[in-house]
């Protein structure tokens, strides 16, 4: 259970008290650069270093696979810690105490409860396991060996069983404490019909699979029925510890157990990830009777830059994979990826593997469809290209796909790809898919250029130097301002006045993880300015005195008349002018 909840003013003491080039040095040898330290990246494979560590700013970025953030990022991507991890490790690093609070929109009765479910679940996970073992059992051991599974796969999974019995875990919890309400919310009885006040086992001569969060607890179960019956497979119902669209089965093992997954395949079943897992292959997770959610692939991509959907080559395998694809594309980023694996027919990922072995089911792996790819010969087959019609409904169903996506440039390359196959003008494509924002890479370098990118230039240079908002008077106007990151430089401006504790880049930016601008911030925070440290001031007045002559006069006056200040004839003449 969580010790409680870190209090914002923390993590900005944390950030403000660690070096990062301590800390990633100790991990990453990293050679001194001008005013920044280099190294090879540890995120992709490369000869030539492009793994920059700025000090001053406190971040890092590699110019070959965009991999950037602050010393946390680092450690969850690095170590594969969880934020909460990693500001521990930090704050224990340090020698800092961390004054854990409780959240206020949590009750202590609701925290009492959620301890209470999980003491339960585990309770439920060791009676499976101590079931097994037993001389009555035979059957369940006999069918974990009819799969090849061995005693070392069984005890990473904690694989147990649920006796044939209308009350044995009922029975054998309530003598522990627990009783009837809080064993049915944890989904572990279930109420008998026309009987009142009497429960039964949900799960009964199944062998169990404990769902296990990313911090180990068990929070469900998958039970498989031995012999005939159905469901075949039975899950866990929702409850306050446990969302199907939220967790994946094996997520825990395989960060405990794997130290590099730079790719992380996606499977349809908790048996698929045990018997992979038996063959050496380890990086796998799977979804929990429900389609693969944007939350899942999401949380996912925190651990990879790579998944792999491997599905069964039937129907069912195809619409889960469109579906994982289809709540994909909202949360891919420009340095992710995600593939499509389709077994032959009549094949699972055990059967395939017991038929022809590990090198061969990794030489599927290798080559798994791109995105573009699958995409493409989905609906190649589904429409015939050959006529207007058809044409007309790949435009229209792709179309609304390439929308949903954020604006990397893959999502550029597909909708120019999409333009051809249907082979329309660029205003019928315009009318159908969304053009993407082009961010400029470089700032501009000369004053022809200047006016357009004034907002992108004024982020550049207050990211570089944090000091420059200390002389600045007039920037209220950049709120009612149509430029494009207008509010962004308000609201960067106004944290940096209204937190003197903020001294570098990477707290002043980790107060901004959860907006949906921050990448494309981070991405102007690695920017070179190409200026003279004394001429940093200058600039930055200038890029707002010109976007202040380019915003709404009428809004600037009315802000000034709001503070109370008194307006001049001109102004007055203006505001009054209908025209």
């Amino acid at each position: 259970m969580s010790k409680g909840f870190i209090p914002n003013h923390f993590i900005d003491e944390v950030l403000g008290r660690v070096d990062i080039i301590e800390i990633v040095n100790q991990r990453v040898p990293l050679k001194k650069m001008g005013n920044s330290f280099k190294a090879c990246c540890p995120f992709h494979q490369e000869k030539t270093p492009s793994f920059m560590v700025n000090q001053s700013k406190q971040l890092y970025h590699c110019f070959g696979c965009g991999a950037k953030g602050n010393v946390i990022t680092f450690l969850m991507e690095y170590e594969k810690l969880e934020f909460v991890e990693a500001i521990e490790f930090l704050a224990h690093h340090e020698g800092m105490v961390i004054p854990y609070e409780r959240r206020s929109n949590i009750s202590p009765e609701a925290e009492r409860k959620t301890q209470t479910t999980l003491t339960a679940l585990n309770e439920a996970n060791l009676f499976f396991q101590r079931e097994l073992k037993k001389p009555d059992h035979q059957k369940a051991r006999d069918y974990l060996q009819k799969r090849d599974l061995t005693a070392e796969d069984i005890e990473r999974f904690n694989i147990g069983f649920a006796p044939d019995s209308w009350n044995a875990l009922l029975t054998t919890l309530k003598s522990k404490g627990a009783n009837e309400q809080m064993l049915e919310e944890a989904g572990l009885i279930i109420p008998a019909q026309n009987k009142p006040n009497h429960f039964y086992d949900r799960f009964r001569d199944r062998v169990m699979f404990p769902i296990r969060n990313r911090k180990g607890e068990t929070i469900a179960f998958g039970g498989r029925i031995i012999g005939d019956g159905e469901p075949k497979y039975l899950n866990s119902p929702e409850t306050p510890v446990f969302h199907k669209g939220k967790e994946l089965y094996g997520l825990y093992e395989l960060r405990r157990d794997v130290r590099n997954y730079n790719e992380i395949l996606v499977v349809e079943g908790y048996m698929d990830v045990v018997m992979m897992s038996h063959f050496g292959i380890q990086n796998v997770v799977a979804t929990l009777g429900t389609a693969m959610s944007n939350t899942q692939v999401s949380n996912l991509f925190r651990y990879t830059h790579s998944i792999v959907f491997c599905f069964d080559g039937d129907n069912a395998g195809q619409n889960a994979a469109y579906k994982a694809m289809e709540n994909a594309l909202p949360v891919l980023h420009s340095e992710k990826e995600i593939r499509f694996l389709f077994l032959p027919d009549n094949h699972d990922p055990d059967s395939y593997l017991k038929a022809h072995g590990r090198e061969a089911f990794n030489q599927l792996v290798q080559n798994a469809l791109p995105l573009s790819e699958y995409l493409f010969n989905h609906f190649e087959n589904k429409y015939s290209l050959e006529t207007i019609e058809g044409r007309s409904q790949l435009l229209s169903d792709m179309g609304t796909l390439i929308n949903s996506m954020p604006d990397i440039p893959l999502r550029d390359l597909l909708r120019a790809e999409l333009g051809k196959k249907t082979n329309v003008t660029r205003n019928i494509l315009n009318k159908h898919v969304e053009r993407g924002r082009v961010i400029n890479q470089r700032l501009p370098q000369n004053n022809q250029n200047q006016g357009k990118n004034l907002v992108e230039r004024g982020i550049v240079l207050l990211l570089n130097n944090l000091q420059l908002v200390q002389t600045i008077h007039n920037y209220e106007f950049l709120l009612d301002s149509d430029e494009k990151g207008a509010k962004v430089l308000y609201q960067l401006i106004t944290t940096v006045l209204d937190h003197p504790e903020i001294k570098t880049t990477a707290q002043l930016l980790g107060k901004f993880q959860d907006k949906p601008w921050i990448q494309y911030v981070e991405s102007l925070s690695v920017l070179d300015h190409m200026l003279e440290e004394s001429l940093h001031q200058t600039e930055f007045e200038d890029a707002l005195r010109r976007l202040s002559q380019r915003a709404d006069p009428r809004k600037q006056i009315l802000a000034k008349f709001a503070k109370g200040l008194t307006l001049t004839s001109e102004e007055l003449k203006l505001l009054n002018n209908k025209n």
